[in-house]
């Protein structure tokens, strides 16, 4: 007689994100160290300061840590806010903020010595190529307008004035402060222990639904509107027209 024993199967389970898909993250997620690294050639190679490439073994320390930390959280983590509700689920809220201003302090040196890079370099290039002086701050300035005109709109450029651009801006951190810093910190949705299959995804459009059903009933202060409702249990009835 023979006896079949189940076999236990290993690996991610099913709809979880598979080795590729991670790679792809891991790849995007370093994607400032690896432009980091990018400057250090151009900069080794312009000053020819033997220091630079000593950058080289510290990075890919610091990747490396990097990379196996992210990799063991990212299977309990399904929040797609950046590094903030990773450094929030480990060491707590405040500790989640502080790391996101960290990151946002990082990215701002980075974009800034990018553009001092690319001012130097498209200075060289003129006057190696085109035989013209040009400073270093004229390429640092174009690419900076056209970071700042491409990166925030569309629009053509006789309708992209300063005007619409700050428009556009204002839109943008509107939707940041009155959508996800309300599902962050009034819901508390950093902290939702609801991490099963779409279970986060559905309590995300329910959270969604009733911070857009409060906008809409003219509540500017969702905190202040949801313990209005808890104090009297008719007024989201009301609110959604079943209840007179």
């Amino acid at each position: 007689m023979t006896v079949s024993h189940p076999t236990t199967g290993y690996g991610l389970a099913g709809r979880r994100l598979g080795t590729g898909a991670l790679t792809i993250f891991l790849i995007s997620a370093s994607g400032p160290m690896t432009v980091l690294v990018g400057g250090v050639v151009t900069t080794f190679a312009v000053t020819g300061v033997v220091g630079a490439p000593l950058s080289f073994p510290l990075l890919a320390v610091a990747l490396a840590l990097f990379s196996v930390g992210y990799a063991a959280m990212s299977r309990y983590m399904l929040n797609a806010g950046g590094f903030y509700p990773y450094v929030a689920q480990g060491l707590g809220r405040g500790w989640g903020v502080a790391a996101s201003f960290v990151a946002l302090l990082a990215y701002s040196s980075i974009q800034t010595g990018l553009f001092g890079l690319f001012g130097v370099g498209s200075a060289d290039f003129a006057a190696r190529h085109l035989h013209v002086q040009v400073p270093w701050w004229v390429g640092s300035s174009l690419a900076l307008a056209a970071v700042a005109v491409l990166g925030v709109t569309s629009l053509a450029a006789t309708r992209a004035d300063a005007t619409e651009i700050a428009l556009h801006v204002r839109k943008h951190w509107g939707i940041e402060n009155k959508l996800h810093y309300v599902r962050d910190v009034t819901y508390g949705e950093d902290a939702s222990r609801v991490r099963t299959g779409n279970a986060p995804r559905v309590m995300a459009s329910f959270r969604n639904l009733a911070v857009s059903i409060l906008r809409l009933a003219g509540n500017t202060n969702i905190a202040a509107a949801l313990r209005a409702a808890a104090r009297e249990t008719t007024r989201p009835l009301t609110l959604l027209g079943i209840y007179p």
